[in-house]
């Protein structure tokens, strides 16, 4: 146990900042739990979730720029994510970089296409910024969620089950002294 937190320590926010720039909502919702039991910085974990999100995105947009759609085409696993994404671009415009941040499989595929489609880079950027903040507190915030509700229920859990034995107890004491009565 105690590797595993030192481990945590050591490349937690490492982790988090790789993790985001791939996809990472699994990461994120990890770190956001470890941060609810003090392994690591919330505020932290979410700036480098942010970070991690938002250097992602330009980086896939710049992709889609530079290789077009030829480099779509050459990963047949991401067809289906690139019609959605162009169909949800075309039709809600600038709203749809939140959108494709929160369909599975379309975050870094939408950039790209991002990157192919007319969208100009400084719109780009500034969504992206409100978008990837915005992300990394909500799956993050999930996350520590999750973690104090865990605790909560464990610490329940604990008086609830020293409860059940106490009365489990009396119940055979109770029952034995009644055996042994005249």
């Amino acid at each position: 146990m105690e590797l595993a937190r030192q481990l945590v320590a050591d490349y937690g926010y490492l982790a988090v900042l790789v993790g985001t720039f791939l996809e990472g909502e699994l990461v994120l919702v990890a770190a956001g739990f470890a941060a609810s039991r003090g392994l690591l910085s919330p505020g932290l974990v979410m700036g480098v979730a942010a970070l991690g999100a938002y250097l992602g995105h330009i980086f896939f947009f710049a992709l889609g720029r530079w290789k077009g759609k030829g480099w779509i085409l050459s990963h047949p696993r991401l067809g289906p994510y690139a019609e959605k994404a162009d169909r949800i671009i075309t039709d809600y415009g600038w709203t749809s970089v939140f959108v494709l941040q929160y369909l599975y499989g379309a975050r870094l595929t939408g950039a790209v296409m991002f990157g192919i489609s007319s969208f100009r880079l400084p719109r780009f950027l500034a969504l992206q910024t409100v978008n990837c903040i915005t992300w990394a507190a909500l799956v993050a915030g999930v996350g520590y969620g999750l973690g104090t509700t865990l605790e909560a229920a464990a610490d329940r859990l604990t008086w609830i089950s020293a409860g059940v034995v106490a009365v489990l107890l009396s119940l055979a004491l109770v029952l034995w002294l009644r055996r042994k009565a005249p």
